[in-house]
């Protein structure tokens, strides 16, 4: 590994002037292969610094989910970007968030790796982190073990160390899509351990990431680990950011997998925890569709603005396309602030400072180089209003 300090940067007017950052180099071989290219990706920022993420769901292994891919691959190198809709570029992302869905292989082992053959470019550059998504279900079809290829293939921060498997009874098997081990929709399971649910920090943020397909009711273990372990380390002086990251949304504004049972049951468990804690964004997938709420509470608009905001971003580009349609095609939710279900694209989470951050939905992309923003908000953190 060859260490180099990133050069000082003109940023444009928004931005503070970039400070000096680690940059690192990979470079390996193989025996009696050769050696390999030379890959380099940058470190996060310290602490208090200008923090820029990308999120995104849904992905797959499309000609759409390869655009997404790219764009996200563009907003974390050094390529400056010009954006028809703003007046900053489109400030370099440090780390990818999947909110579950990555590589819809459903049982077959074969599209897991070429999804990672598709997704080399951005993830030798770029690190990411994921929470399971339906797709993530698969399992062994002798054991009916849930989320087996998820939990092999990556290694999660902060991970949970100790397994908790429980035994398949018929009902449970019966719960399977079709019986089979593929990727059903409404799908409450057993995997508490490993990747299922962690929190880390990255710079200004501080992420949760939970499993809708595993028990978050009150007394189960990832309700206890978030009410125990996960909220209550949270340090708002170091971390000011607090986003909250899981596969089904707790609002919806389209058709599909609205009255889910996973969602319903997070959303009366959790959804006062989110605001008393000052959670500032809750970030899912699923729907194959783009919605930023309001902020809200008990489907209510919060007037005042104490409440969190809903990010879908399940819109990166998967074979199954767009979700059916909206619950109310002529009139949105009150608590609706934006919704769009004809493009690809994904989340670009920029926290400038503590107290304001800019959420924009970067299009997938055209033949242009040209960043095209279909939506973006300045936001307040309510944490210190």
């Amino acid at each position: 590994i060859l260490i180099q300090q990133r050069p000082q940067q003109s940023s444009p007017p928004l931005l503070p002037t970039v400070p000096f950052r680690p940059v690192f180099f990979l470079r390996g071989s193989l025996l009696k292969v050769g050696e390999t290219p030379t890959y380099h990706f940058y470190t996060p920022p310290l602490y208090h610094q200008p923090t820029a993420l990308a999120f995104v769901g849904d992905l797959g292994q499309t000609e759409n989910s390869t655009k997404t891919m790219n764009r996200i691959l563009q907003a974390s190198t050094a390529t400056t970007n010009n954006n028809n809709n703003i007046d900053d570029d489109v400030p370099i992302v440090t780390a990818l968030m999947i909110a579950g869905d990555l590589s819809y292989a459903d049982g077959d082992p074969r599209r897991w790796e070429s999804w990672l053959e598709v997704m080399e470019p951005l993830l030798r550059t770029l690190p990411f982190a994921s929470v399971p998504g339906n797709h993530e279900v698969e399992c062994d079809n002798v054991t009916h073990n849930v989320f087996v290829p998820y939990e092999s293939f990556f290694r999660n921060p902060n991970r949970i160390a100790s397994q908790d498997m429980v035994p398949p009874n018929d009902e449970y098997i019966d719960t399977l899509w079709r019986h089979q081990c593929n990727a059903p929709s409404q799908f409450l399971g057993h995997y508490n351990f490993g990747n299922a649910f962690y929190q880390y920090q990255h710079g200004l943020v501080h992420i949760i990431a939970l499993n809708s397909y595993t028990s978050i009711v009150p007394n189960s273990i990832q309700y206890n680990w978030l009410t125990q372990v996960a909220l209550p380390n949270v340090d708002r002086q170091i971390t000011p950011w607090l986003v909250v990251m899981f596969h089904c949304p707790l609002y919806t504004t389209f058709l599909g997998h609205d009255g889910e049972i996973n969602p319903t049951l997070m959303k009366s468990s959790i959804q006062d925890l989110l605001r008393d804690h000052k959670v500032n964004l809750v970030v899912s997938g699923h729907d194959h569709a783009y919605l930023r709420t309001r902020p809200v509470h008990h489907d209510k608009v919060d007037a005042t603005g104490q409440s969190p905001m809903f990010w879908t971003l399940g819109a990166g580009g998967n074979r199954e396309q767009h979700t059916r349609g909206y619950i109310h095609p002529d009139q949105p939710e009150e608590w609706v602030a934006k919704r769009d279900n004809d493009e690809y694209g994904f989340g670009h989470f920029f926290a400038k400072n503590a107290t304001h951050a800019h959420l924009r939905w970067v299009r997938d992309g055209t033949s242009s180089s040209k960043v095209v923003v279909r939506d973006s908000v300045w936001i307040e953190n309510y944490y210190y209003q």
